[in-house]
């Protein structure tokens, strides 16, 4: 319902959307440490947001099942017809660059949905995550756990799906803002300060591909340590962020915001263009890169960020109850 509707999550997703597409087509020049950055926190923080609101039930699970179906092939022809790159196509084992994202939102739905509806409301939310979070650190020391399936990835960015969940489903308030619980605002400020000391010392020197949560501490050369560094950050700018964020509708903002998943899904492709004939629109200028990047994603934002493009690229074959 509209008068219902969460604002907040609209103009957090807007960032949010806006920071994956920036990054990615900072990816068509140099990195550095601003890319660095972003990847600190922007992909959790999607990912709490995923958990927050997925239904997790047989009918959302089958929908996004036939969009990653379609995306999956979509991706593959590109890759191979337009780009002529190789790749290997695999509906499960591989899926094609972003594609993994979507594929791990439906391996968290389903495995959330095969545990029984009584065992899921009575067990302890609080246990669980933190459990999530322990096998979160501990697969970075398995080199065999890498992009096959995905695997890796689901496990690092499971506990944030389960954080969300857990938040709507039952109500446990851990990273929403809460202005009567002053000692959870210092926690998370605390945490927040600790964590950024600490990668301003270090994320420098380290690749940020560890940031992508697939290779293992010894492929990248990184510590369990720095990925529990990681996590802290990402929940200490998660929780300031919810805590700052408008809950009012902001125009376009809180409508783009509201449709980030055709903008996932089409950006893509956008940005492998850009990059294979980047000598077209990229200067040898850093700053002006800068702009001309934040140009191009205000842009991709606004022409498949509307009701008209979700309706044809996520193909909405099973409509919300709610709606």
């Amino acid at each position: 319902m509209e008068k219902t509707r969460e604002y907040k999550y609209d103009n957090l997703k807007f960032i949010l959307i806006f920071l994956v597409v920036f990054a990615h087509l900072l990816e068509i020049i140099k990195t550095g440490t601003l890319y660095k950055i972003i990847y600190l926190f922007h992909m959790p923080m999607f990912v709490y947001i995923s958990g927050y609101f997925s239904k997790c039930s047989k009918e959302s699970i089958i929908k996004k099942t036939v969009i990653y179906i379609i995306w999956q092939t979509i991706y593959y022809m590109f890759y191979k017809f337009v780009l002529n790159e190789s790749v290997v196509f695999n509906y499960f084992k591989m899926p094609v660059w972003i594609m993994w994202y979507l594929y791990a939102l439906i391996v968290w739905e389903l495995i959330i949905l095969l545990i029984p509806e009584n065992l899921r409301n009575n067990i302890n939310p609080i246990f669980i995550i933190v459990l999530s979070f322990v096998l979160s650190l501990a697969s970075g020391f398995f080199e065999q756990i890498g992009y096959d399936y995905s695997i890796s990835r689901i496990i690092t960015f499971f506990p944030f799906f389960l954080f969300g969940f857990f938040e709507k489903n039952r109500n446990i308030n851990i990273i929403k803002y809460d202005k009567e619980n002053k000692y959870k605002t210092t926690f998370y400020v605390a945490i927040l300060i600790i964590a950024s000391i600490y990668f301003i010392f270090n994320i420098k020197y380290k690749n940020e591909r560890c940031l992508y949560g697939t290779f293992s501490y010894i492929n990248m050369n990184y510590s369990v340590i720095y990925k529990l560094m990681w996590i802290l950050f990402s929940l200490g700018v998660s929780f300031i962020l919810l805590s700052f964020m408008s809950n009012k509708k902001i125009m376009i903002i809180s409508k783009i915001g509201s449709n980030t998943l055709s903008i996932y899904l089409v950006h893509g492709i956008i940005v492998k263009l850009l990059s294979k004939y980047k000598s077209c629109f990229f200067v040898d200028s850093y700053i002006l890169n800068i702009l001309i990047i934040t140009l191009i994603t205000l842009l991709i934002l606004t022409a498949f960020g509307n009701d008209f493009i979700k309706e044809i690229i996520n193909i909405d074959i099973i409509k919300r109850k709610s709606e």
